[in-house]
This record gives structure tokens, C-alpha cells and sequence, in this order.
């Protein structure tokens, strides 16, 4: 049933909302009351008038959960619209849209790139920036705007047109180009996002340990700590999402004794509505105990299981967690269907820490704010990295305590 009828579509909006308001554990923190959701959406349902309507339908629906874990899978109208792309990525840094990344192109090796990285984009297809971002963000469902924005980022390029135009200032110039576009499938993008350190785990300058959570298997992790274990302190980057879960084998070489770290909360399958305790989870010790300076690194990029291993760091014996808030989505997901062979999702795990505080939308909040800047961007710098190892080898020194806090870039949030 690739368009279903008027019936079909008003079941397909009454099954959302009726899914969301018994099993959703986050229900009370949307931005739209959601008894208010039905009225508002049906309009679109009724009078959506073919796959492409109703798809976008759905797709405003989805948004209103503000949930990071919302995807939707099945938007054949919406993707055989949408079938070409720039090959570059889009980033939100000090308050404006950038071009963070050139992707490789796979089929065109004379690929002609216009665009810098680091230029601002004040237009794009003729409408103003603050235009686009309204527009697109719209169809983004996101825990938080710089989630959003993160999405954005990925999408912001893709087009239905084989030419874009877009508008930029570099060195205090406004350019203008003509994008050419290129097939999803020329545009290599398993090379978006590429660690800039190489293997699951290595020593840095200054005697400093890295773990990747993005490239460390539960097999690797005593190596890796053997290895890491005389540095001079020990970085845990979870801006990527873990290769396997290693919470466990990785946590238990930071705190001392057995400690709660997460409540959690679901739905009451045989009394729909109620969102019950499910327990509390703990971090327990090993053998060895690590008792140098942990930097935790996170951003918006950490998302959903590396905000669960956050937590759980945070609760180590010389924790400290550098970057920016994670982005707002913890918990398991959960899935189901909606009629035109649609799949959707949402967080089914109400994530809290043990006292009750909330982390869904806030993400995980950092002890020490760092955050990219476009200079920074231009030059290829890691500056979150960058920072971390810069605050090792004082005397042992956590990050609150040196005397580089000064910096605007290490302020305590």
C-alpha cells in the first residue's frame, strides 16, 4: 500500500498518536501539548492528496515528539524527490551555517568543489539562511536545536535539482555559485566523519591515553587500558557511536566501588498510560583501578548508548567531561509500522540519573564548555581534542584546577 486512502491515513495519524500518548516515556516534555497533536495534524491527513503528501504528513507529525530517536523509513516519494546532492556537509558553529566538510565523489574524479570549508552560507536556492533553517528544520525531528542543526548539517545539500545556487561570505566577500549536483550514489559517504585518530585506542603527545568508543571492541578494552595504563591521564572521545557496547569492560576500570548511574522508567504494557520505574543500573569496579585524570569528550554527535557511557563515566573517581551538551536522546528505541509501509521510532526507555534528574533533550551536560570555532574548522582542528590533551601534564591537574581555565574556551558551564 504504497498511497493508502482517507481511512488509511486517518488510522495512520490515530496509531501514532495513540502509540505516543500510552507508551512514551517522554510525552510531558514536548514542545506541543500533545492532547492538542490530533487536531492540528488532521487537516494534513485528510487532505493529503498523494504519496508525497502524506509522507510529509507524516513527517511533520513525527516531528512534534522532539526526539532525537524519531526517524522514519519507507519515504519513497520524499526520496525519489529529493535524488541529488553537493557533495559537502553543513555544520552550525558560532551561530551561523558552515561548510564544514567536502565528501569524496566516487564517479567524478575532476569534481569541480566551489565551495571552502569554513565558508558562512547566507542563501541557498535564492532564500535567505534564517528562510532555509525554518524551512528544512520543520521536517527535522530533533531532541534540541543543536541536534536539529546536526541533522540539518547532513541534509542541508540535498536537492531536487541537478544545479543549487547558494551565497556565501569568504574573507568578508559575498560569493555566489552555481552547485552542480551529483546522484547519492557518486558521493562517498563513508568517508563523512572519518576519526582523525586512527584505531580503537593509542597514546597522544604528552604521554596522554585516547580511547575511540567509535572503533573499540568489548575485546580490545583490557588491552587497550593494559596499554594506556601508566599515561599521564586517559581520553574517552564518545562523540561517535560505539562499535560494541563496552560500558561495562571500559567502566569498571574507573570508579571504586559498586555506583548507581541511570533510573529508568518504560511503559506498563498491561496499563497503557503508565510509564513505570524500571530500576536503577550500576558501574561496578574491577580489578585495577585508574585513578589519573579521565577526560570524557562529548558533543551533539554523542547521542543515545555514548550519553548511557557518559553517565556512567561521570560517576569515576577523576572524572571530568569536556565539549558540549550530548545530544538529548537516551534510552532504547522502539519501533512500529504506519499504513504506506512506513517504519518510525522513538526513545521506549525513560532515562534518568538516580536522583531524578532529566538528561532527554538536555543531553548530558558538560563540566568544562568547549566548542568548535570556524577558524578553527578552516585550519582542520580537532579543538575539543585539542583542548583535552592541552590540560594534561600539570601536576596531575583536573581541568577545573588549571590555571588555563581563564581561557573563555575552558570556562565551567
Amino acid at each position: 500500500m504504497a498511497y493508502p486512502d482517507v481511512g488509511y491515513r486517518l488510522l495512520s495519524l490515530y496509531r501514532y498518536w495513540n502509540i505516543v500518548h500510552y507508551f512514551f516515556p517522554y510525552k510531558y516534555l514536548t514542545d506541543t501539548n500533545w492532547r492538542e497533536i490530533l487536531s492540528k495534524h488532521l487537516p494534513n491527513f485528510i487532505k493529503a492528496e498523494n504519496e508525497l503528501a502524506y509522507e510529509l504528513a507524516v513527517t511533520k507529525l513525527i516531528e512534534e515528539v522532539d526526539d532525537s530517536h524519531v526517524l522514519l523509513w519507507g519515504k519513497n516519494a520524499i526520496f525519489s524527490q529529493n535524488k541529488y546532492q553537493a557533495p559537502y556537509i553543513a555544520k552550525w558553529v558560532e551561530k551561523q551555517l558552515i561548510v564544514s566538510s567536502r565528501i569524496p565523489v566516487l564517479k567524478k574524479p575532476n569534481y569541480h568543489y566551489q565551495l571552502e570549508v569554513g565558508d558562512i552560507i547566507t542563501e541557498f536556492n535564492e532564500m535567505p539562511i534564517k528562510e532555509v533553517i525554518k524551512q528544512k528544520t520543520s521536517l527535522i525531528a530533533a531532541s534540541n536545536f543543536k541536534a536539529k542543526m546536526l541533522r540539518l548539517g547532513y541534509q542541508f545539500f540535498i536537492d531536487s535539482k541537478k544545479l543549487s545556487s547558494i551565497t556565501v561570505i569568504r574573507k568578508s566577500k559575498s560569493l555566489s555559485f552555481q552547485l552542480n549536483n551529483l546522484p547519492p550514489n557518486n558521493i562517498d559517504f563513508n568517508q563523512v566523519d572519518a576519526p582523525k585518530v586512527v584505531g580503537s585506542h593509542s597514546i597522544l603527545r604528552g604521554n596522554v591515553g585516547y580511547i575511540s568508543i567509535g572503533q573499540l571492541a568489548i575485546n580490545d578494552v583490557d588491552l587497550a587500558m593494559n596499554e594506556l595504563f601508566d599515561t599521564d591521564g586517559i581520553i574517552v572521545d564518545l562523540r561517535q557511536y560505539p562499535k560494541e557496547p563496552t560500558l561495562n569492560e571500559l567502566g569498571k576500570y574507573f570508579v571504586d566501588k559498586p555506583v548507581e548511574f541511570v533510573s529508568a522508567t518504560g511503559a506498563e504494557l498491561g496499563n497503557p498510560g503508565e510509564i513505570g520505574n524500571k530500576g536503577k543500573l550500576k558501574v561496578n569496579p574491577g580489578n585495577a583501578l585508574y585513578q589519573k585524570p579521565l577526560v570524557v569528550l562529548i558533543n551533539e554527535e554523542s547521542q543515545s548508548q555514548p550519553e548511557f557511557i557518559a553517565m556512567a563515566l561521570q560517576k569515576g573517581v577523576n572524572t571530568t567531561l569536556v565539549g558540549s551538551n550530548s545530544g538529548g536522546a537516551d534510552g532504547d528505541m522502539t519501533f512500529f509500522y504506519l499504513p504506506g509501509g512506513l517504519k518510525t521510532s522513538f526513545s521506549g526507555v525513560g532515562i534518568y540519573y538516580p536522583n531524578g534528574g532529566e538528561t532527554q533533550r538536555i543531553g548530558i551536560t558538560p563540566d568544562v564548555r568547549v566548542e568548535p570555532t570556524i577558524e578553527g574548522i578552516k585550519k582542520g582542528k580537532d579543538e575539543l581534542l585539542d583542548a583535552a590533551i592541552a590540560n594534561f601534564g600539570h601536576s596531575g591537574q583536573r581541568f577545573r584546577d588549571h590555571p588555563d581555565s581563564r581561557d573563555p574556551r575552558f570556562l565551567l558551564t
